[in-house]
């Protein structure tokens, strides 16, 4: 369900990132593998109406069909999104998403969403404070002291301590750093290009991931800089689907990512750096 692109390095170099959150806005879907989705009671958040309903009107997307749902049910629930994320050094960063809260339940403090960076909280909202929430507000959060250009994990996370049912919706994410929204993998998608490669740099693996407009077959072939062939796979049936390459076999330094599907070719540049 989720989809992915190929994402250009001079795309990134230009914004002055190496890396973005990873389906920022969820439009994937559920299951695709930019998050790591966990639910006690369904598996994952990601929700779609067709999929989840809308909680009697309240449990929307704020924007396109996918959106993050916790809580839900008259039962103890927890969930979780996880996702290794890159933030660019700068002086200044914010970590910006869409929340509502629009059944609070008895409105307990123990309910609660929150987000935490290397788990570190650095936003929490409970169902006490649903009447900030009633409607998907926008929240700020401050994330300078991460923007170091390192990787950092962040989760999302939410859920109702009792049986009382509880919603808490969020979506759109989004991060600037210096004032720049960093452009990531989930807008580049809506411009329909074709796989997004990441990171740059690698470490332990390089990661495609195809998006709706790739069919069939595909092959990949990683050159170094003299040309020769380091790696070569064939892909089958890459519709929707993300594959990892593992990097041991390759010494630090720069290398082309050829890629091979849809009857053309999409060359990118990657550093490896163990």
């Amino acid at each position: 369900m989720k989809h992915f692109t190929l994402l250009a390095a001079f795309v990134v170099a230009f914004l002055g990132a190496q890396a973005q959150i990873v389906d920022p806005d969820f439009e994937a879907g559920a299951g695709g593998g930019a998050w790591a989705e966990f639910s006690l009671n369904f598996g994952t958040p990601l929700c779609d109406l067709a999929s989840c309903g809308d909680c009697g009107g309240g449990c929307i997307p704020h924007s396109g069909d996918w959106y993050a749902w916790f809580g839900g049910v008259g039962a103890i629930e927890a969930g979780t999104l996880t996702q290794d994320i890159m933030i660019p050094s700068g002086s200044a960063a914010e970590l910006k998403l869409w929340l509502a809260i629009p059944e609070p339940g008895p409105g307990l403090t123990a309910d609660a969403f929150g987000v935490t960076l290397d788990g570190s909280i650095v936003f929490n909202a409970t169902a006490a404070d649903s009447t900030m929430y009633m409607d998907y507000t926008e929240v700020t959060i401050d994330v300078s002291s991460y923007a170091d250009g390192s990787t950092h994990t962040l989760i999302i996370a939410g859920g109702n301590t009792t049986a009382e049912l509880v919603n808490f919706v969020c979506d759109d994410l989004s991060l600037t750093v210096d004032g720049t929204e960093i452009v990531g993998v989930g807008e580049l998608l809506n411009r329909e290009i074709e796989v997004v490669v990441y990171p740059n740099p690698a470490e332990d693996q390089i990661t495609l991931q195809f998006n709706h407009e790739v069919h069939g077959d595909a092959v990949v072939t990683i050159y170094n800089l003299n040309g020769q062939v380091v790696s070569q796979e064939n892909l089958s049936d890459v519709f929707n689907k993300t594959y990892s390459l593992s990097t041991d076999s390759m010494e630090n330094g720069m290398y082309l990512v050829n890629v091979e599907a849809n009857g053309t070719s999409f060359q990118q540049r990657v550093t490896v750096a163990k």
